[in-house]
């Protein structure tokens, strides 16, 4: 068949053609799907954490040599959460990506143009623990001298911050909280908020 500019169909019957063959030479190239992988850089606001990432398309597919194919696994993306406090959603364009994440000849055989990110940002978690003057240990007391508590004291506990969880796996037991008391003499003394110790 033959065609005119405009791509319609021209009645061959009122052409002459000069030859009947044409050779065409071409090259086809293999395809491959590869998966997108995303990582993030930076970190999210104080007490802020990641808590995943969401992305479309998940493949692309690609066209090449057999060799150059080869060293393909997937089609990396990076995405910067610095100090996000909420959702952030990114639009990342191929032809921006493509020179620094993929080797020569290769090319993008999907019809697609971008990838779409999404980072999902939450605000962590808090746990807070209590202890008790007997877990507290004493490290560094002078010989002769022992150290009492003044009677009513109020020990602090303490406030983690993390994912859910972590926190509900922290065992507070398992870490040992101490006062160091070197240098220190008779008398009384508070050596930290809500902590008030006597050295006898």
């Amino acid at each position: 068949k033959a065609y005119d500019k405009n791509g319609k169909v021209i009645d061959s019957d009122k052409l002459i053609f000069s030859t009947e063959e044409v050779k065409v030479k071409t090259t086809i190239w293999e395809t491959k799907s590869v998966p997108v992988t995303v990582k993030t850089a930076g970190e999210p606001a104080y007490g802020y954490e990641l808590l995943g990432v969401d992305y479309e398309p998940k493949t692309i597919l690609l066209a090449g040599t057999a060799e150059s194919l080869a060293e393909v696994s997937s089609f990396p993306v990076e995405v910067n959460i610095t100090g996000a406090a909420t959702d952030k959603e990114f639009q990342i364009l191929l032809e921006d990506v493509w020179a620094s994440t993929m080797p020569e000849n290769v090319k993008l055989a999907s019809e697609v143009e971008g990838i779409a990110v999404k980072a999902i940002v939450g605000k962590k978690a808090t746990k807070r623990f209590s202890f008790s003057v007997t877990d507290v240990k004493l490290r560094d007391l002078a010989e002769g001298l022992e150290c009492v508590f003044h009677n009513g004291i109020e020990l602090p506990s303490v406030t983690l911050m993390g994912s859910e969880e972590k926190l509900n796996s922290f065992n507070l037991s398992e870490y040992e909280i101490y006062v160091d008391l070197k240098d220190y003499k008779k008398g009384s003394y508070v050596i930290a908020k809500s902590m008030k110790w006597r050295i006898v």
